[in-house]
């Protein structure tokens, strides 16, 4: 990030040292037609100084393009041996995991919780439709509720998950499209961790406060584990909020190494680990 952040000062300065001379040599040009000595010696030291910001520039270049292929070896070589790393650590453990972002996919997280021998007892999506216009007269006829606002619905919502299990209302939900359900498996006895998967593209502070701040403040009152996690490139991320939740966070989940965080997270560690500066610590994995 430093790196390409100097290539681009660098750029940009080069520019501007280029608009200098032609200013300079247009203005000389315009007015006497004749380059004094002092002026042919400040060109000329512009010039030398754009030079030496081009070389700098190339060797920058370079430096991305070595650390870019180291990084790409890193993780080659995680990919190759994270396996060892997560083997059974989840053995016996049943997550949650609630995605409350219709703007990222989260591909592979239920199956590499599968591979540390963690059980995934649902994977649900809350719709952005929870934050839209709901006619309550006609969802409480519908599911025999007495709901007034959709901080209320969210409650409920957890509830269905979490208190009843009651997969023919989740069910009923998904068909109306306010959740969207990959995977429901409510045949457990102790729920060990509820996993966020938010970010999104545009600001919303009302959706994190209506979904986002219900379901913490829902699984919170019963007692449950939460974690709350998003991708390192998310336009907007949640991953301050979170904090501010006082739940542990990781916020590059899309990455091999953010997953493997997870994992160490699932299993008991706690605190807020990625890559951005948000981030305490990169990851919980204790490296010898």
């Amino acid at each position: 990030m430093n790196v390409n952040m100097k290539y681009y000062i660098t750029t940009l300065g080069a520019i501007f040292i280029t608009l200098g001379i032609g200013i300079l040599i247009g203005f000389n040009l315009n007015s006497n037609g004749a380059f004094t000595e002092q002026q042919t010696q400040i060109i000329q030291d512009l010039e030398n100084r754009f030079e030496n910001i081009k070389t700098e520039n190339q060797e920058l270049e370079s430096n991305i393009l070595n650390l870019t292929k180291k990084n790409e070896n890193l993780n080659k070589y995680i990919e190759n041996t994270f396996d060892y790393i997560i083997d059974a650590r989840l053995e016996g453990k049943n997550i949650g995991i609630l995605k409350t972002t219709e703007d990222y996919f989260y591909p592979n997280v239920k199956e590499f919780i599968n591979k540390a021998k963690g059980n995934v007892v649902f994977d649900i999506t809350i719709k952005d439709k929870i934050v839209e216009d709901i006619d309550f007269n006609v969802l409480n006829q519908e599911f025999n509720t007495a709901l007034n606002n959709k901080e209320e619905l969210i409650n409920y919502i957890c509830k269905v998950i979490y208190e009843d299990k009651n997969i023919e209302l989740l069910n009923k939900f998904n068909e109306k499209g306010i959740i969207e359900i990959q995977t429901l498996n409510l045949d457990y006895e102790n729920l060990d961790t509820v996993i966020l998967e938010g970010g999104s593209i545009q600001k919303n502070e009302s959706k994190l406060e209506i979904i986002d701040n219900g379901i913490i403040q829902y699984f919170k009152n019963n007692n449950l584990k939460l974690l709350g996690t998003e991708r390192s490139d998310v336009e907007n991320s949640y991953i301050p909020f979170y904090k501010q939740s006082k739940i542990s966070t990781i916020d590059n989940l899309d990455e091999v190494m953010g997953k493997i965080s997870l994992i160490m997270v699932l299993e008991g560690k706690t605190g807020h680990f990625g890559i951005k500066d948000t981030a305490d610590e990169f990851t919980p994995l204790e490296i010898k």
